[in-house]
């Protein structure tokens, strides 16, 4: 008959194990010096992201549409978009917001106005749709010209 023999070793833990620490000056100011190292790269990142102000020319790199504006308000406009762009598969209506990231001239919009929209591809998928984003919306015709000459006859 064999004999299962069982070694048990004790070990003491009255004696701190080398990597229990008290908390001291050099665990807090370790955390204290990553927390600012942290910090400090962060607001670095947030630095460089903001430095960068975007033109017109880099706009006109960015997905865009052209449309006519068929409603004004204070910080929206919405567009009527042609079949032939690409952003109708998405609706036939965006509303477009005012609040740019390239600053214009101020210019105010009127409905019959024919824009062109800077904005970065992303469309909300509501009726009407929603561009949130947008780079630049430039005037391509104005309701004014069109309705001087209008009376004109040639």
């Amino acid at each position: 008959m064999s004999r299962k023999i069982t070694i048990c070793f004790r070990i003491p833990f009255s004696a701190p194990l080398p990597f229990h620490k008290k908390p001291g000056k050099s665990r807090t100011s370790l955390r204290s010096v990553c927390t600012k190292l942290i910090a400090l790269q962060l607001s670095l990142l947030l630095l460089a992201g903001c430095s960068s102000q975007m033109t017109l020319k880099d706009a006109e790199k960015e997905p865009n549409f052209s449309g006519v504006v068929t409603k004004v308000t204070e910080h929206t406009i919405l567009v009527r978009v042609g079949p032939e762009e690409d952003e109708y598969r998405s609706s036939d209506l965006l509303m477009v917001s005012l609040l740019t990231e390239i600053e214009g001239d101020g210019r105010t919009f009127q409905v019959g106005d024919e824009v062109r929209v800077y904005y970065d591809g992303m469309i909300a998928e509501t009726y009407p749709a929603q561009i949130n984003r947008v780079y630049a919306v430039t005037l391509i015709e104005s309701t004014e010209n069109t309705e001087s000459t209008a009376g004109v006859s040639k």
